[in-house]
């Protein structure tokens, strides 16, 4: 599997604003046992430096491009999927805890900031 470049999703600190839909975050708790916020934290917490993820796909549903990512979050790996929307707002999808092989993809290429 490819990681991608760095460039292939961005954060623009001080630009990026960070959403998501309030019925898909009640669809998540319920399903994964996750908030989408704890996605958001992650993703802001990375313009700080405190928190890295990787991004390992990106897909086309529902008319758009999807990114998925891969964080430590808790002390447990977890799957995010973000969608970019207009005026650089990224838009929280889904998340749920890593299966095997995502855990394994996130072991052998750990997050690590550009700077």
């Amino acid at each position: 599997m490819e990681i991608f470049k760095p460039n292939d999703f961005r954060i623009i600190p001080g630009c990026t604003k960070i959403d998501f839909d309030q019925a898909k975050e009640e669809i998540n708790r319920k399903c994964h046992k996750y908030s989408l916020t704890c996605a958001v934290d992650i993703l802001e917490a990375s313009v700080t430096f405190q928190q890295a993820f990787i991004t390992i796909e990106r897909i086309m549903q529902d008319g758009e491009v999807r990114h998925v990512h891969l964080a430590k979050y808790q002390d447990r790996i977890v799957h995010f999927v973000t969608t970019v929307r207009e005026n650089e707002t990224i838009r929280v999808i889904s998340m749920r805890d890593a299966h095997r092989k995502e855990r394994e993809i996130y072991k052998k290429n750990p997050p690590c900031f550009l700077v």
